[in-house]
């Protein structure tokens, strides 16, 4: 007998059977075999199942099973009773995989279905089974008895999926129009089609990915998908070695888009259109959680590149050690691109992130040839910022600015929605030439600055407003031009400066010898005794006045001094220099020296709300005063409000200006 007669005689016999097979579907009452089926499924997956609606079996080639109202029961921790609820469900069943014992779901559909996902405090998924991890492994080579569905293609209409995070309490909610998986041959990669709106987003996803059979078994799984939503594109190749509990997760990604504003479309305020981004690393699960090595980001003139590792415990810690050759904030951020509005204020009122802080731990080094902050631009910058229930240490930080070595600390100590700042800041050979700011006013000079602060609050504006600590500048030899430029602090600058000394305007430079700027800070109250100084080879000047860093007013006197044998007479300087205004709006203008005649420090002006700011005897005191730099770090201006006999001595002490001038000056600073 022929091979071809042998084909043909078997052909007929499973024609014969699968008829014989059809016949006997047909006498079926699927409904009889629905508490068989829940049992089938429960067992599976340790949770209940209900069928409420019919089920009907079409009979052909190939029988479908179609199950209406259909609602799978959630984990015992859920927040919810139902993971998943179905309106229809389709089943195609392919008829010849049966004659040996395998259920094989040719398609499975699923109409208007509605899902909650969400994780529990520790991270873990309502989709991982309730059962044994051995009663989902793949079962043995002389397993007998049907094998779990081996679903070919998947069709979802009209899904609605709703996640919550077990750790934050957020929701998300994604509308599904389409979803479509199509299997290859054998146990081939299945083709993904996804087409939903997230959050009034639309997004869209294409790819291949894993058979059904292999994550319900926990096997490896492949993924090669990419993922379009706003301006966004990403990309995931890899696999994942355990698909039901998110272990042994090997994938690279592959992030593009415009701008950063294009990665978060639904909130197209939350960041600045700087770009294009592109995003590359290999992520993979690092046994407690998750990681990314070979990170490299480029954003506009930006890049960085290392590590990063999570652990999504009860409380999550986020673990970076990053390098970049060039980091522009300021191009990011768009910082100086604009003008300053009319009244505005430098400290913001914007709360401080406390409870964002309190969240999480945090352990980031950070390494930077080049960082541009706008008017700043800081060089090897080396910084570690510990992140712990709340307490955040910034230390080291370390750059090099401006030909000079910046060292500081930060302490931010955060309690719900109330931050403790303490900051220790110090800078040594700073050239103040090469600050954008001072770039047309000033040569050599090198500069050291210390600032060492505490204080509280609820924002920038509220810590500022209680502040306690010190300030100083003190500066060496240097050359102070008397041009402006394109600055306004320089012009400020200028401007007092050419009030001071009208004959500067003939001269291109002035020689300086030193600078010192002392400041004591209490209660949000800055102020110097004569712990201003400028010492050229022309003059000297001394300054005495106070900042009241609640409301930003400022009100600072400067009286200059000729030098002998220079060849400028005191007749040709100004007799006083007023600085007023607010930190973001200053001005100079000339001023009196009929009010400053009491002889009354500055340190006064703390009790006294800034009514003794007027009465400064400073144009008397400089008198033989050769030194005035000496003078001014000698200053002691520390005066605590709680020093009542300070306070009231103080206050006899201004009462001879007169009421008039009390009640022109009483609210200068709003207090």
């Amino acid at each position: 007998m022929g091979v071809k007669k042998i084909a043909t005689i078997a052909a007929g016999l499973v024609a014969v059977l699968c008829a014989v097979l059809v016949i006997a579907l047909s006498r079926i009452d699927a409904n009889d075999y629905k508490d068989d089926l829940v049992a089938l499924v429960e067992a599976r997956t340790g949770r209940d199942l209900a069928i409420d609606g019919p089920i009907e079996l079409v009979v052909s080639l190939s029988p479908s099973l179609v199950v209406e109202d259909v609602r799978l029961g959630n984990a015992e921790w859920a927040s919810r009773p139902e993971m998943l609820r179905v309106a229809r469900l389709e089943l195609e069943v392919a008829l010849l995989p049966l004659l040996g014992g395998e259920v094989r779901v040719d398609r499975l559909a699923l109409f208007s279905p509605e899902i909650h996902l969400e994780t529990n405090h520790a991270g873990v998924g309502n989709w991982v089974p309730d059962v044994p991890a051995d009663e989902t492994a793949a079962p043995s080579a002389d397993a007998t008895g049907p094998r779990l569905f081996a679903v070919d293609e998947i069709e979802v209409r009209d899904a609605r999926v709703t996640f919550r995070d077990g750790r934050t309490g957020t929701t998300d909610v994604t509308t599904i129009g389409e979803i479509l998986l199509v299997p290859g041959r054998g146990d081939g990669p299945v083709a993904v089609a996804v087409r939903a709106d997230y959050n009034g987003i639309p997004v869209e996803a294409d790819g291949a990915v894993g058979t059904a059979e292999r994550f319900l078994r926990n096997s490896s799984y492949p993924v090669d998908l990419s993922l379009r939503f706003g301006e966004a594109t990403l990309t995931v190749a890899g696999e994942v070695a355990r698909p039901l509990h998110g272990k042994g997760v090997d994938l690279a990604l592959d992030l593009r888009a415009d701008s950063l504003a294009g990665l978060v479309p639904w909130q197209p305020d939350a960041a600045p259109r700087a770009g294009p981004v592109e995003l590359s690393g290999q992520l993979a699960d690092t046994g407690e959680g998750y990681g990314i090595t070979g990170l490299k980001l480029r954003l506009a003139e930006s890049d960085l590149s290392g590590e990063l590792a999570y652990v999504p415990a009860e409380r999550p810690h986020l673990t970076a050690r990053l390098y970049a050759n060039r980091l522009d904030i300021a191009g990011l951020t768009g910082s100086g691109k604009t003008p300053t509005p009319a009244g505005a204020r430098v400290f913001p009122a914007t709360p401080l992130p406390t409870r964002v802080l309190v969240a999480f731990d945090a352990d980031v080094t950070l390494d930077v040839r080049e960082l541009d902050l706008g008017d700043v631009a800081l060089e090897n910058v080396n910084a570690r910022a510990v992140l712990e229930q709340g307490d955040l240490r910034l230390a080291p930080f370390t750059a090099n600015v401006a030909g000079g070595a910046l060292d500081s600390t930060l302490r931010l100590q955060a309690e719900e929605d109330l931050a403790t700042v303490d900051l220790d800041l110090a800078v040594e050979g700073l050239l103040p030439g090469r600050l954008p700011a001072f770039a047309n006013i000033v040569e050599e000079a090198p500069t050291d600055l210390s600032i060492d602060v505490r204080g509280t609050g609820r924002s920038i504006a509220e810590i500022m407003a209680g502040l306690d600590g010190d300030f100083l500048v003190t500066s060496g030899p240097g050359l102070l031009k008397s041009q402006g430029s394109n600055s306004a602090t320089s012009d400020l600058i200028v401007s007092a400066y050419r009030k001071l000394n009208p004959a500067a305007g003939d001269d291109e430079t002035n020689r300086m010898e030193c600078a010192v700027a002392k400041f004591d800070i209490r209660d949000g109250i800055a102020a110097t005794d004569r712990g201003i100084a400028l010492a050229t080879r022309k003059m000297n000047v001394i300054g005495s006045g106070l900042v009241n860093l609640e409301t930003e007013g400022l009100d600072i006197g400067f009286t200059p001094q000729a030098r002998e044998g220079v060849g400028i007479s005191t007749g040709q300087l100004a007799e006083l220099v007023r600085l007023r205004g607010t930190l973001a709006e200053p001005k100079a203008g000339l001023d009196t020296k009929a009010t400053l005649m009491t002889g009354v420090s500055a340190g006064a002006a703390i009790a006294t709300s800034g009514l003794s700011i007027l009465a400064q005897g400073l144009y008397d005191r400089l008198t033989a005063d050769d030194d005035p730099c000496a003078t001014a770090l000698a200053s002691d201006t520390g005066m605590s409000r709680d020093d009542k006999s300070s306070s009231e001595k103080a206050v006899d002490r201004v009462k001879g200006v007169g009421e008039s001038i009390k009640e022109t000056v009483r609210g200068l600073f709003g207090n």
